[in-house]
């Protein structure tokens, strides 16, 4: 394949802090190293390569939020526009290496008609992947794209409703939803499914069965970690920063879809992920180095003991219709590697129905625990629709 011409960083916009969350992802990175989202993107027809580095090139003019550097220390850190350009590889040769400090904080690997995206997840959420590759559906079509704002300081700027709530604290008592002893293997496995037939009800489904797939592993309740996009507060906003908060869920066995439905309600009606991101915003004094350390230390306790902060995290990106040359591009966002989490999934719809793809620690999947797992997680979720 012929290679495809670096994608040159225009800088533009101000500077901007970096908010409590995004410290916390800048620790996860010391925690198990690339903390980092893969988008993989695949089409059917064969597209010229000046083509595709073209609207990549485009895709990253309009959301500059993917070509900054760290700069600043505690609570004056901030992000600036980057010169650097956003590297591309060819398919066999590895992503590069990811430094928030130096850059790249993201780039390109080509593949046979498509391409793997690599971005620090402190930089950028699923969602903000998303928009990126919106971007670069629309600039394939000959459509300038509409601009991104490089970031906003959203746990300063969101409003505050009026029935926000305290955030909750994790509590480490879940035990892995896997069964089994950690083997003490190191690093994640990534296991990739395509979802067909109703799609659904699908995260709250999604969320009633790993309760019910966690009870075989003998937890009477399940908590599980569900993000949520801060950007529903400010619909305005398109940002590539990470605007993602979390909220927590406690569900026992044999819940009905609409139960955990009303639930997932309830928990967005108390405003509680923008609670958690507000809450993190003390964090921005704090070392990262420090919380490195914290979180290495707690990531062992995890491991040692088998017990976790929560059961398993599930987030469901949305549905989006991405298309080249009138065909559907298939998009799978794979989650960083997250030591102290036994479960990590992402949805995300297409117009073939929807991509799955799951991180496990690999000493909680290896030898077939995890393909079992997600086989009989899936099985379950099929049935309920």
């Amino acid at each position: 394949m012929n290679p495809m011409a670096p994608l040159v960083a225009n800088p533009s916009g101000p500077p901007r802090p970096v908010s409590g969350l995004e410290r916390v992802w800048l620790a996860a990175d010391r925690v198990e190293p690339p903390f980092a989202i893969t988008a993989e993107v695949r089409w059917p027809v064969d597209v010229a390569p000046e083509r595709v580095s073209s609207a990549l090139r485009v895709a990253f003019e309009a959301w500059p939020g993917f070509r900054v550097l760290l700069r600043g220390r505690l609570g004056g850190s901030r992000w600036v526009p980057s010169l650097e350009e956003v590297p591309v590889v060819d398919a066999g040769q590895p992503l590069p290496m990811l430094d928030v400090g130096r850059g790249p904080v993201c780039g390109v690997r080509r593949v046979e008609r498509g391409f793997d995206l690599w971005v620090h997840h402190a930089v950028a959420d699923g969602r903000a992947v998303l928009g990126l590759l919106e971007a670069f559906s629309l600039a394939l079509a000959g459509e300038r794209p509409a601009p991104a704002e490089a970031g906003p300081r959203f746990d300063r700027d969101l409003p505050v409703p009026p029935s926000l709530v305290e955030a909750r604290a994790p509590i480490e008592d879940q035990p892995s939803p896997l069964g089994g002893a950690d083997t003490g293997a190191k690093g994640s496995l990534t296991l990739r499914r395509r979802l067909t037939g109703s799609l659904r009800g699908l995260l709250p489904r999604m969320l009633a069965g790993l309760a019910d797939q966690a009870a075989v592993a003998g937890l009477a309740s399940a908590r599980v970690a569900v993000p949520v996009d801060l950007r529903r507060y400010a619909p305005d906003w398109r940002s590539s920063a990470n605007l993602t908060g979390i909220t927590h869920l406690d569900l026992e066995p044999a819940l009905t879809v609409e139960a955990v439905r009303a639930r997932l309600q309830a928990a967005q009606d108390r405003h509680e992920a923008l609670a958690q991101a507000r809450a993190a915003a003390p964090l921005r004094g704090v070392p990262i180095a420090l919380m490195g350390w914290i979180g290495r230390r707690g990531a062992s306790r995890c491991r040692a003991a088998g017990r976790f902060a929560v059961a398993g995290t599930v987030s469901n990106l949305g549905a989006y219709d991405l298309r080249i040359d009138g065909q559907p591009m298939e998009v799978r966002l794979v989650p960083p590697g997250v030591a102290t989490t036994p479960v990590f999934a992402v949805v995300v719809g297409d117009a073939l129905g929807a991509c799955l793809a799951v991180r496990v620690p690999t000493g909680l999947g290896d030898g077939g625990r995890a393909e079992r797992f997600v086989d009989a997680w899936l099985s379950r979720v099929a049935a309920s629709g």
